[in-house]
């Protein structure tokens, strides 16, 4: 039904997407970078089925939860990895967090 996340690729979980990459004019947006924060699975056929995400944890954004409904579980990376994307969710970071003044990338 969909793609495989890939650890190495555009929609890695552990990676970040540059947001220049996606603007034709330099703009001040282009100076963002954005974090995978979720990921939506379809589990089932398209005539019915169910929906699960998989969501970085908010104190530490290495561990990832599968919700479930009223169920909450930390799950590894592997199984995260090896989901069926159905939708994947980004949150912006600020620029002064990866960004000097010359705009030379820093680290996280």
């Amino acid at each position: 039904m969909g793609r495989k996340l890939s650890a190495s690729g555009l929609a890695s979980p552990f990676g970040m997407i540059d947001g220049g990459s996606f603007v034709a004019e330099r703009r001040e947006s282009a100076r963002y970078k954005y974090q995978l924060r979720a990921v939506s699975e379809h589990r089932g056929v398209p005539q019915s089925g169910h929906f699960v995400t998989y969501r970085r944890g908010i104190s530490n954004p290495h561990v990832w939860h599968l919700t479930n409904d009223a169920k909450v579980k930390q799950v590894p990376y592997t199984q995260v990895a090896s989901a069926q994307a159905y939708m994947l969710y980004y949150e912006r970071m600020q620029p002064n967090r990866w960004y000097k003044q010359n705009n030379l990338l820093m680290r996280p």
